[in-house]
């Protein structure tokens, strides 16, 4: 901008907006200020040769130039990330992790960081997880924010209800102390595909048979509360519906494939957490194959590769 006004004669408003053009490559301004640039030039005792030379640096660095005050504070932070990256590596990732909750391949990329960094990523958990992606242990523990089809609304509700009643014991206990307007059925399972609710001690083909069951049970307990009528105990009899059975008791059905379950994981986290659908073959595929699909851009154009 100097060189432009103090060289050229431009005045220094009209410095910023050519530099800005250069930027941007807008060739008709640019070429106006050339123009202009070169004749104030030779008004203040250069030649042609010298003024086009000068010009054509500006154009170079207005390109993509970084002042120094520039450079400074992208060099302070890159210094403080590193930092905190290197001493607090959970508690930086996790930070990360909940800046880019909303895209699912960074909290992917950033997962797969974590697990370079020794640093496990817990799955999401009722009874732990917080909005954010919180720090457990040295672990990380997944945020709630980040997972597929879970509204503000619903975790907040979890979230409050969790500080109210304490930790939650089963799956009928959970729904009795939610918000079931914003925690509906479809959060509910999928809470139960992300395996959010696998600290409850039940399988979650024992938990997804007994949603419906859990939400009438719940739902009638909520609307007599508001009342003041009934009981808890009450409720439960009341739509256990057959004599000898109690709402409280989950079917003993067995589990789901594990396939099944890395699929329900995939769908509503956008990646596996429990597992991974390839690694009983781990040790056969880093046999025969020479790169990754994370590794193949590193690859030259025509190379031969086993993937």
């Amino acid at each position: 901008m100097r060189l432009l006004s103090r060289l050229g004669g431009i005045p220094l408003s009209r410095a910023y907006t050519v530099v800005k053009a250069i930027s941007k490559k807008n060739t008709e301004m640019i070429n106006s200020a050339e123009e202009d640039f070169i004749a104030g030039a030779l008004k203040n005792g250069l030649d042609r040769k010298r003024g086009d030379e000068l010009f054509s640096q500006i154009r170079f660095f207005g390109g993509y130039g970084f002042n120094q005050s520039h450079s400074t504070c992208y060099a302070l932070i890159a210094y403080q990330t590193a930092y905190l990256k290197c001493h607090h590596p959970a508690a930086f990732m996790a930070a990360l992790m909940t800046l880019e909750a909303a895209n699912t391949d960074k909290v992917t990329d950033y997962a797969a960081e974590c697990r370079r960094l020794g640093v496990k990523v817990l799955p999401p958990d009722v009874n732990t997880s917080e909005a954010a992606f919180v720090v457990s242990d040295g672990d990380i523990r997944f945020g709630l924010i980040a997972v597929k089809g879970l509204g503000a609304k619903a975790i907040e509700s979890i979230v409050e209800a969790r500080r109210r009643h304490g930790i939650f014991e089963s799956i009928f206990d959970f729904c009795a102390e939610v918000d079931l307007r914003v925690v509906n059925r479809a959060v509910l399972e999928t809470l139960n595909k992300c395996g959010a609710f696998d600290s409850l001690g039940a399988r979650r083909s024992q938990l997804e048979a007994a949603l419906d069951r859990a939400l009438a049970a719940a739902g009638r307990q909520q609307q007599d509360r508001q009342t003041g009528q009934s009981n808890f105990l009450d409720v439960f009899e009341q739509a256990a519906g057959d004599e000898g059975s109690t709402e409280l008791e989950l079917p003993d059905i067995p589990e789901w494939p594990e396939a099944r379950k890395l699929v329900a994981e995939k769908e509503t986290l956008g990646f596996y957490i429990s597992g991974h659908p390839l690694t009983s073959y781990k040790d056969l595929l880093e046999t025969f194959s020479t790169i990754t699909t994370g590794t193949l851009e590193e690859q030259s154009n025509g190379q031969g590769v086993i993937l």
